[in-house]
């Protein structure tokens, strides 16, 4: 194999290809086979086409391999060469061209590996992949790495898609992650409360998340939507992929029941992720239970003011407050839980037809304030009142659920 190309292209083409051999995943593998987990795999013919997996991972990004695109091609073949190494290097040769040549050995390198769980494992290295750099200047740096038989790598077969259960455009996708992503847990091992859920209720399509203390909710209002079950995606890796598609692309996503994983498709890109275990997902909150309780308009607040006394009464050293409406003021108070004496703040609120006071997360909230554009804070309340509902008038499509605190500290105030 051998190629000149453009370093921007190379460098675009990895990040989005070799996503999966540049995880963390990657990144921590010890087994004997990490050699190959974190390597990505070239393929160079009518396309350039990059690939990467790892358990929970697979990626596959491909372009036409054409002089206009940036990508001259000498010889068509197959590398798969250390993913970090690759991209560390291009990284560092901004505005050249690269050549990148196959350098082969007459007889395949044999490396054999040890492993205390998996026993010995054996690498086969073919050659080694040449760099070479140039720019304006008609200078530029060279490196040569280690190239292994790519048919020893485990990659994602993506010939064979499920259907399509629905589509959403790059741009709503970002923006729903940006408004309930740190909902969810920041990681379960069981990938349920770290995770995007995806649910249909009355055939519009919702994405939920949530660590069991609070909820968010977005509404994507997608068309065609085939979706009857709940995909549950790990939060971190749907939020690493949509940070490399463009805005502009439509996403086709699926479900392979067989393996329990869920697929993305755009035009040049190709994503398979791990889901929860499906005995797993019935722990997750129905989006039925939440759509069919009812709420009521109870208040408006400030955010700003009550971002600012939110945080004065934080002082004190605790993770919740006591939120007391009452007429025209909500009061916060704070009962320190490290030695600290008590705090207490006021708000302005429209007045309120009947006084309420629990006990709510102060991080939650102050989450919230930070997730919304609005000036004003709607709070909406339940018969059970055991919960908030959080929303604004410029932005229907969210809402956020926060649950009371049970705890022993404010049970005589």
């Amino acid at each position: 194999m051998k190629i000149g190309i453009e370093q921007d292209v190379l460098k675009m083409a990895l990040e989005k290809g070799a996503l999966a051999s540049l995880s963390d995943e990657a990144k921590t593998e010890t087994s004997s086979m990490a050699t190959l987990i974190k390597a990505v795999k070239i393929t160079v013919d009518e396309n350039l086409t990059i690939e990467s997996a790892t358990q929970l991972l697979g990626t596959r990004y491909s372009i036409p391999a054409t002089k206009e695109g940036g990508i001259d091609v000498k010889e068509t073949g197959v590398i798969m060469v250390s993913a970090q190494e690759l991209y560390d290097w291009v990284s560092r040769q901004a505005k050249s061209k690269i050549v990148m040549s196959l350098d082969k050995l007459e007889i395949p390198e044999m490396i054999t590996l040890d492993d205390e769980d998996d026993g010995q494992n054996v690498i086969k290295k073919i050659g080694s992949l040449k760099l070479a750099s140039r720019d304006e200047s008609k200078t530029g740096a060279k490196w040569a790495l280690d190239c292994y038989d790519a048919s020893q790598a485990s990659l994602v077969d993506f010939s064979k898609k499920p259907e399509t259960l629905f589509g959403v455009e790059a741009k709503l996708l970002k923006t729903g992650l940006k408004n309930i992503a740190f909902s969810a847990s920041k990681k379960d091992d069981k990938h349920v409360w770290d995770g995007i859920s995806f649910q249909t209720y009355k055939e519009k399509l919702y994405m939920l998340a949530t660590d069991c203390t609070r909820l968010a909710v977005y509404d994507l209002d997608v068309k065609n939507n085939k979706l009857d079950m709940n995909l549950l995606m790990p939060s971190v890796l749907l939020a690493s992929v949509m940070k490399i598609i463009d805005n502009a692309s439509m996403l086709k996503f699926g479900y392979n029941k067989d393996d329990a994983r869920a697929y993305i498709f755009t035009s040049n890109m190709d994503i398979r992720f791990a889901t929860a275990d499906p005995s797993q997902v019935s722990k997750f909150l129905p989006i039925d239970t939440i759509i069919q309780k009812d709420y009521s308009p109870f208040v408006k607040i400030n955010k700003k003011l009550l971002s600012q006394r939110l945080m004065s009464v934080a002082m004190a050293k605790s993770s919740n407050a006591l939120l007391t409406f009452k007429e025209e003021t909500l009061l916060l108070h704070v009962i320190s839980e490290s030695g600290y004496k008590p705090s207490f703040a006021t708000v302005p609120i429209n007045k309120v037809a009947e006084e309420f006071k629990d006990v709510f997360s102060i991080g939650h909230i102050l989450d919230v304030i930070k997730a919304i554009t609005s000036d004003e804070l709607e709070i909406n309340i339940p018969e059970n009142k055991k919960s908030l509902k959080l929303t604004t008038s410029d932005n229907e499509r969210v809402s956020y659920y926060i649950m009371t605190v049970a705890t022993p500290l404010y049970r005589d105030q």
